[in-house]
């Protein structure tokens, strides 16, 4: 990169011509942004005879040929949140730029003009995470370019936004086990799993029979975020939700197919697990909000509660990073505090 912002809306160009005399082009221009002072160096190099081959894909070119290779290595739902950040967020800003271009300043510039959007999402409290979440899709995009020799070097070192993980909501044990009550035996089972061995949605929608091992108590995740597999014991009440269930589907005429729990429309995985807990909540009267999503951290919870240790904890729940999972000390710290208020005023 050969050029430098001198004030809004004026950049110097600076390109070495002979390293040896020390030879140099030098020029004042008018860009409006970065992106259009990199378009002006690039021209300029072209004129000079000085453009480095490597130097000359911009973002844009790259995009398509990016999510191809994500289309083919990972999940759709990966896929269409990077299309969404690619083409709804990086691409008009740094769609005109060549990867090597980019540096710290023009990092800076994309942050202040993502957070000044007046986009409703970021006024969410999240804004600064989905800003972060956006420059590692570049980042990982323009590693991948380099790695195919379509450009120079990977994306300069820059400073995330600062953002704190907020502490997950759980349930009690005594929630749970009402709620959980007042379901269906399909639910149960769907809800206990969730629960008692930390499975995703996804995870447990896409389960099959053939993944869960009766006499060795155990479930094989295939479905894992990431594409990861994983081995999860089951409790007594898992293996006991699931014979029940079976046994339910046998009962009512239903011959178990490959999916756990196919939809009664279509037989297909299920799409929604909101009605189930919303019936339940209206049955048994718990009025607080209630996600699919808190009885996997509810897992966490109780397990850490229980005095299992982190490392056990991450495998079970499948996460890449234990930092991802240290997060649920946090809340079992909370709640002892918690207890500890209670009891000693």
């Amino acid at each position: 990169m050969s050029w430098r912002r001198v004030r809004e809306g004026v950049y110097d160009i600076d390109i070495m011509l002979n390293r040896k005399t020390n030879e140099r082009f030098r020029k004042r221009v008018e860009a409006a942004t970065d992106a259009e002072a990199s378009i002006i160096e690039q021209a300029i190099r072209k004129e000079l005879g000085k453009v480095n081959p490597l130097s000359t894909i911009t973002i844009g070119a790259i995009c398509e040929q990016y999510l191809e290779h994500v289309r083919m290595h990972q999940s759709l739902k990966t896929l269409l949140e990077k299309k969404h950040m690619i083409f709804g967020h990086i691409y008009p800003f740094f769609g005109g730029m060549m990867p090597d271009a980019i540096n710290p300043q023009t990092i800076e510039a994309y942050k202040k003009k993502r957070l000044a959007d007046p986009y409703r999402e970021n006024h969410k409290p999240g804004r600064n995470r989905l800003v972060n979440l956006e420059l590692l899709c570049l980042r990982a995009m323009v590693k991948w370019a380099h790695r195919q020799g379509l450009c120079g070097g990977p994306l300069c070192y820059y400073t995330p936004l600062p953002y704190k993980r907020p502490i997950p909501d759980v349930l009690s044990r005594e929630e749970i086990e009402k709620l959980i009550g007042a379901m269906s035996p399909k639910h149960q089972a769907i809800f206990y799993i969730m629960w008692n061995a930390g499975l995703r949605k996804k995870e447990v929608t896409a389960l099959r029979w053939a993944e869960i091992n009766f006499e060795e108590g155990v479930i094989l995740v295939k479905e894992g975020k990431g594409g990861y597999q994983r081995l999860v014991p089951m409790s007594p009440k898992v293996k006991a939700t699931l014979l029940t269930h079976r046994a339910s589907m046998k009962a009512a005429g239903q011959e178990p197919g490959a999916l756990v729990f196919p939809s009664r429309v279509g037989g297909g995985a299920i799409g929604d697990l909101r009605h189930p807990i919303k019936y339940a909540m209206e049955k048994t009267g718990i009025k607080k909000r209630v996600t699919p999503h808190m009885l996997r951290h509810s897992f966490a919870t109780h397990a850490l509660d229980a005095g299992g240790d982190l490392r056990s904890i991450q495998e079970l729940l499948g996460h890449k990073d234990i930092q991802t999972t240290q997060i649920y000390t946090h809340v079992s710290l909370s709640r002892k505090r918690d207890t500890i208020g209670k009891a000693f005023k």
